[in-house]
């Protein structure tokens, strides 16, 4: 993709986070969009088949790096002998990421925001953790397991966001593994 493209490309996506996080996805327009990034509607439909297409790039991209950044298998999580270390140093990569990125995921994550985000990220961990078979048994299902943990990532992630990310990425990534192993321990314990 050349230069003038990524440019392009880049305003639109900054365009609309901002309007959403203004006017909220609903009431934006391509035309809106194309005014506030400096470009016609062809060149936004030489890029985009329309809005929802954009939004869905943005956040495609933003979860495709955290898709990268997850272990390739939880197996080897509950079986590797320093978990919390394991756990740590992809939730730091994950959170540094999130933090570098701060504008793009309070705006998703936030009440203006697209509530399909959240899903897609829960979804994201979900697939990734239960596509395999897990070397115990618990009373609970692994499905269920991981959407706890899934879903108390999400959230915890949003209260950081709106506590204007008062916590380093060094400290959330304590929280958040503190909390996926006090998990697993109360499932072992069952």
């Amino acid at each position: 993709m050349d230069e003038r493209s990524v440019i392009t490309e880049e305003s639109l996506k900054i365009a609309l986070l901002q309007q959403m996080e203004q006017l909220g996805f609903q009431k934006i327009t391509v035309s809106s969009l194309t005014a506030k990034a400096g470009v016609n509607r062809t060149t936004f439909y030489l890029h985009y088949a329309d809005k929802y297409d954009l939004l869905d790039q943005v956040e495609n991209e933003l979860l495709g790096y955290i898709r990268e950044s997850l272990p390739t298998s939880l197996k080897g999580v509950i079986e590797s002998r320093s978990p919390r270390k394991l756990i740590n140093e992809v939730l730091l990569k994950v959170l540094n990421f999130i933090k570098e990125h701060e504008f793009e995921f309070t705006v998703l994550l936030g009440l203006m925001g697209d509530p399909g985000f959240a899903v897609k990220y829960e979804q994201m961990i979900n697939d990734a953790f239960t596509s395999e078979q897990l070397p115990f048994t618990a009373a609970m299902p692994i499905e269920y397991l991981v959407a706890v943990v899934s879903g108390a990532h999400i959230s915890i992630i949003r209260a950081w966001l709106l506590r204007g990310m008062q916590e380093s990425p060094e400290e959330m990534a304590g929280i958040v593994t503190g909390l996926i192993l006090s998990v697993r321990q109360g499932l072992a314990k069952l």
